[in-house]
């Protein structure tokens, strides 16, 4: 869960973009545990969330508004959008279905050009 790292514990990053890449960062600090909406004191708060510091290449890098209680986070940004956790296995089943994703597309060009020609008839 991202409220249960502590300073030094490693985040990886994978930035989902045109060319896609992964970081590794060190956790430098986290934030206490918040709401993710304003109560008025009558509603129990939902969802609890985190901003974490983390250090990739000697910068450090503010991840807000990650799930307190989760190990994984999807973020958009600008140029694309971010795939965060704290564990190397859920990076890597992350990876096999973008690559997965990627391969159903191309097995699939010949079925959908079957269809276009088949409608320009």
């Amino acid at each position: 869960m991202f409220s249960n790292l502590r300073t030094n514990s490693q985040l990886y990053i994978l930035h989902r973009g045109t060319t896609p890449y992964i970081e590794i960062g060190q956790v430098i600090s986290v934030s206490q545990p918040r709401s993710r909406f304003q109560t008025n004191g009558f509603i129990t708060p939902q969802e609890q969330i985190v901003d974490i510091v983390v250090g990739i290449n000697g910068n450090n890098i503010t991840l807000q508004n990650l799930p307190a209680n989760l190990d994984v986070a999807d973020q958009g940004t600008i140029n694309g959008s971010l795939f965060i956790t704290t564990s190397r296995e859920s990076m890597n089943t992350e990876i096999n279905s973008m690559r997965q994703k990627s391969l159903d597309i191309i097995n699939s060009i010949d079925h959908h050009k079957k269809i276009i020609q088949d409608c320009e008839l």
